[in-house]
């Protein structure tokens, strides 16, 4: 075997475990939040009309409240408290010396520089806990864009089909996170599972063999190429712009390695 063939292997398992060298640990939200999950087309599932039961995402208001305002507020209270002594010396000092008295330049540097940590630290957080609920409501849709063109070349009239037309909205919102997960998610997702694989309970060991197959970087080859052949149908149908093609330029920063190398070669497809 060659030295340049070497090299080629050791990059491909390089580009493979990226995301294993992610050092950090992932905060993770505690508590159950099923129970913020929009579920607008169950009862088109149950009775019948619609074949799958996957068309669900997180509550925009429960996003906004819980995820931003929380976290933001959890970690800026040093700052907010800081902002409020120094608000309270001023006043006093004021009251003290009166008009003659003006508050140093430095202190409003302090003031800057320990909203600035404590927001970086708030915005880290948010973005792990989007990651967890991004990628949980991927469990179920992990094959959503092969799902989709089957029902497409099995439907005989495509316009007239509702579901087809759900499917194709909840396929476009979840590709992001589908075809170009973050390091951060992939990540995330192998800290899940080393959690969980030595469970006690046999469901939650199972749950997690069951998130890393769907989620594993084998099953996104798939969906690439599915979601690629889509695009390809929808551009000789409709015209206009390839759907995959402004996807990738649009997302491809996002992603990891060996995600890339899916693009190329689904590319050249």
């Amino acid at each position: 075997m060659t030295t340049k063939r070497i090299k080629q292997i050791k990059r491909e398992i390089n580009n493979k475990n990226a995301h294993k060298k992610y050092r950090r640990r992932i905060s993770t939200p505690k508590g159950d939040f099923n129970k913020h999950v929009q579920r607008p087309f169950q009862e088109e599932f149950k009775n019948g009309n619609f074949q799958n039961d996957i068309y669900f995402s997180m509550s925009p208001l429960f996003i906004i409240a819980h995820v931003y305002i929380k976290n933001i507020l959890l970690c800026a209270w040093p700052a907010l408290l800081l902002h409020g002594i120094m608000f309270g010396v001023h006043c006093l000092l004021t009251s003290v010396v009166g008009d003659v008295y003006t508050a140093p330049a430095a202190a409003f540097q302090l003031l800057f520089i320990a909203y600035a940590i404590c927001l970086f630290f708030a915005f880290r957080k948010v973005n792990d806990h989007m990651a967890l609920y991004n990628i949980t409501m991927l469990v179920s849709k992990y094959n959503i864009n092969q799902k989709f063109l089957t029902m497409v070349y099995r439907s005989p009239n495509v316009e007239e089909n509702r579901e087809i037309a759900v499917m194709d909205h909840y396929r476009k919102k979840f590709n992001k996170y589908s075809l170009f997960p973050s390091k951060r998610e992939l990540a995330l997702e192998e800290q899940q599972y080393q959690r969980q694989k030595n469970s006690k309970k046999e469901s939650v060991r199972q749950f997690a063999e069951m998130r890393r197959q769907r989620l594993s970087i084998n099953s996104k080859k798939e969906e690439h190429i599915a979601a690629k052949e889509i695009a390809d149908w929808k551009q000789a149908r409709y015209g206009g712009e390839n759907e995959y093609d402004v996807m990738v330029a649009k997302y491809k920063y996002r992603t990891v390695p060996a995600i890339r190398e899916i693009i190329g070669k689904s590319s050249m497809v």
